[in-house]
């Protein structure tokens, strides 16, 4: 369950190597895409209109009544596909499986909570009293629903555990993979002193850990 193109037709897709690979093994039956309107998207970033530019989409794009739209219209689209499956996949946790989740069988593969984000990136966390309540709340529900929650380290697995209460033998460490084909390279060189860091914010995504670890393989 994700906003992304159809794997088979775009392969190179965010997160389509994930889908083709579950589809090898399994068979993907379909992509639930629960898209708010675009009336919707502006009826939210009014509500949570913020002088702060960087506040008011923060707070736009992670909140209680977005969180409740987006499983409003996966239920219905869910319904549609009441007997073709068997589990459902769902990427991360901005919404939960449908009004009614607790009669459907799903798993969790996500990278984040959002007690991580307050822990550690605060401006990824943007909510504040009663809203904040009521997103960990629904978060913490979706969590504890589901059959298994596949979390993309141990780091996450402990807050899954520990921040929201769920069962450890349930929560199984799986890392984060590719988000594209894996391509041959036995043929490939390596032979060469060049190295290709690729992240969108190079402190946060471990670069400066990248360079004190190729002056020590440069020592060794």
């Amino acid at each position: 369950m994700e906003r992304v193109a159809d794997f088979r037709s775009h392969p190179d897709a965010k997160s389509a190597g994930l889908y083709a690979a579950l589809d090898r093994r399994y068979e993907v039956a379909g992509i639930v895409r629960p898209a708010p309107s675009e009336f919707a998207h502006y009826y939210n970033k009014a509500r949570h209109f913020n002088p702060n530019r960087d506040v008011w989409r923060a707070r736009a794009s992670l909140n209680p009544w977005m969180f409740r739209q987006r499983t409003a219209i996966a239920e219905k689209q869910l319904r549609q596909w009441h007997g073709k499956y068997d589990v459902i996949m769902q990427l991360h946790t901005i919404l939960a499986p449908g009004t009614c989740a607790q009669q459907r069988r799903y798993v969790i593969h996500t990278d984040n909570t959002y007690m991580l984000s307050e822990r550690y990136f605060p401006e990824w966390a943007p909510l504040r009293g009663r809203a904040r309540a009521e997103w960990l709340r629904l978060e913490r529900e979706t969590y504890q629903g589901a059959a298994f929650l596949f979390p993309r380290s141990e780091f996450l697995r402990q807050s899954m555990i520990q921040d929201y209460g769920c069962d450890p033998d349930r929560v199984i460490r799986v890392g984060g993979g590719s988000n594209f084909p894996v391509v041959p390279i036995d043929q490939k060189r390596y032979d060469a002193q060049i190295a290709l860091f690729v992240g969108s914010d190079f402190e946060r995504k471990g670069g400066m850990a990248v360079l004190q670890a190729w002056e020590k393989v440069q020592r060794a």
